[in-house]
């Protein structure tokens, strides 16, 4: 056993006394809890972090299981009302409708995104064949599954406490109102009356409404669109509405009325319409009423103030962050050769230490770029490989061929070793194991350096009557190579050799090739 395969022995042997001291210094198993929300309308999102698309929100106390915890942010299971989508191709419905049977393997299961199935990329979980979905409903080349065991969203742990809520205290009774004394006109005469109406002057609380946001209300209507004044709008339309109104007045709120069991879907693709009417605040009431009756305005401040009152330039960044993410993901699809390395490469490094995007945002950026500059650094790798090759082939194709007198492998001779009989060199055809010729040795030129090889010889050849070889004494030797890949041809008339085992010819141990005495069945 060599040394370098103890020392392999010695570590192997020593890592199960190193495993458990390893072990104490890892971080204690996450403990799943049951939680409850700390606020009104906390976003849940598909991952773990805001560059992730929000699926829904929650109320506060809203119950809760927390899975694990990434990164600040908690792994939760999907909260009742909510789906998951799974692609049409791949789910046979059961008879029953309501149940379907997967049909293929790693089937992705994805999160939903309110702003519809194309932007719905991030992947939850994968189904098998034979996987049982549950149907709640049906998108555009997607069926609407009950989440399946291992589906996740995740939510901010600064908005989960452990433990159930605690019970709202009661309200406490309202107080009557007192009733204003009551005045005998009759007694009293009609002047003094007025100096009670001037009191109207201390109601001016209304001259202070300016200084707040100018508010306009939408309602949204059961199929989609919104109703602004007398005019019903698709978002769209409202979009191209709220810009003169925003240029006009930049402190502009929009207050959405929806009715208590809310489209979330319609209600983000009414926000997003807002926001890119220029309207940066926008709030949602739920309203117990009807749509379209005039419901208590109650605007629901947000659970997530650094989210809401983001300027429009850090949405701008994480937008096109999100949508180059969507290119890096397309483009990894594809062969190495045809991904736009460079075209990624520069982009991402025109968002590395943006300061509109946070640390999360700079941490996945560092990491796409090492990834496609490794991506590049292997592609040039390949690319220059192939082009050795074919510059290598080029040459050899060009590079005219020497005229030999003859080639072969050669090989030192086991009989004309330079003692009883003289010094040789055996060069054998590696196509038929035959001797082709015997070398002489000559001075300055170092056979023995190149036995084994495959070497084509100039020089002298002749042919030794006593010795009944063919003798090469050589002017130069080259090294040639690897044998080349072509047919033999047909063997001379053999001399008396048979084959090593190597395939090479194996000398005659008693050759006629040297003068000997007249063998003895001639005396007879």
């Amino acid at each position: 056993m060599s040394r370098y395969l103890i020392l392999i022995a010695w570590v192997l042997g020593t890592l199960p006394v190193l495993t458990p001291a390893r072990a104490q210094m890892q971080e204690p198993a996450f403990e799943p809890f049951d939680g409850h929300i700390t606020a009104d309308d906390v976003n849940v999102r598909a991952g773990p972090g805001k560059l992730y698309y929000i699926i829904t929100q929650l109320d506060k106390n809203a119950p809760v299981h927390v899975h694990d915890n990434v990164y600040g942010w908690y792994k939760i299971s999907p909260p009742k009302g909510t789906w998951s989508l799974i692609s049409k191709t791949y789910v046979e419905l059961n008879p029953d409708g309501k149940t379907g049977k997967v049909t293929g393997d790693r089937v992705l299961v994805r999160a939903p995104n309110p702003a519809g199935t194309d932007d719905s990329y991030h992947v939850q979980l994968k189904l098998d064949t034979g996987d049982v979905v549950q149907l709640i409903g049906s998108d555009i080349g997607y069926y609407r599954i009950v989440p399946p065991d291992g589906a996740y969203v995740f939510v901010s742990e600064q908005y989960i406490k452990k433990g159930k809520a605690a019970a709202p205290p009661p309200e406490p009774p309202v107080p009557p109102s007192p009733q204003p004394p009551t005045v005998d006109r009759g007694e009293q005469p009609a002047e003094p009356t007025d100096p009670a109406v001037p009191a109207e002057p201390t109601a001016p609380a209304e001259p202070a409404e300016p200084a707040q946001p100018q508010a306009i209300k939408v309602t949204l209507l059961e199929r989609g669109d919104v109703l602004l004044g007398d005019r019903t709008l698709t978002p769209a339309q409202l979009t191209q509405a709220l810009k003169p109104i925003v240029q006009a007045d930049g402190n502009t709120l929009l207050i959405i009325q929806a009715s208590q069991n809310l489209d979330y879907q319609k209600v983000m693709k009414v926000v997003e319409a807002a926001r890119l009417g220029g309207i940066t605040k926008a709030r949602v009431v739920k309203q117990a009423a009807p749509v379209g009756s005039e419901p208590p305005v109650v605007v629901a401040e947000p659970a997530e103030p650094a989210e809401s009152a983001e300027p429009p330039e850090a949405e701008q960044a994480q937008k096109e962050l999100t949508a180059l993410e969507q290119q890096y993901t397309r483009a990894s699809a594809r062969p190495l050769e045809e991904q736009p390395l460079d075209e990624l490469i520069g982009q991402y490094g025109g968002l590395l230490n943006d300061p509109r995007l946070g640390r999360d945002g700079q941490a996945l950026i560092n990491t796409r770029l090492e990834i496609l500059r490794t991506r590049r650094q292997l592609l040039a790798a390949r690319r220059e490989l192939s082009e050795r090759k074919e510059r290598e082939q080029v040459r050899v194709q060009q590079q005219p061929t020497p005229q030999y007198n003859a080639v072969g492998k050669l090989h030192a001779s086991s009989l004309y070793t330079g003692g009883r009989l003289p010094l040789l060199y055996r060069l054998v055809d590696p196509l038929n194991g035959l001797i082709v010729a015997y070398v002489r040795p000559a001075e300055g030129l170092n056979l023995a350096g190149l036995s084994g090889r495959y070497v084509g010889i100039v020089g002298e050849s002749t042919y030794d009557e006593a010795m009944r070889l063919r003798i090469i004494t050589p002017q130069r030797i080259d090294a040639l190579g690897q044998v080349p890949a072509v047919e033999p041809q047909p063997a001379r008339p053999p001399t008396p050799v048979e084959a090593d085992a190597d395939g090479d010819a194996a000398e005659d141990p008693s050759p006629p090739s040297m003068p000997s005495p007249a063998p003895r069945w001639e005396d007879r």
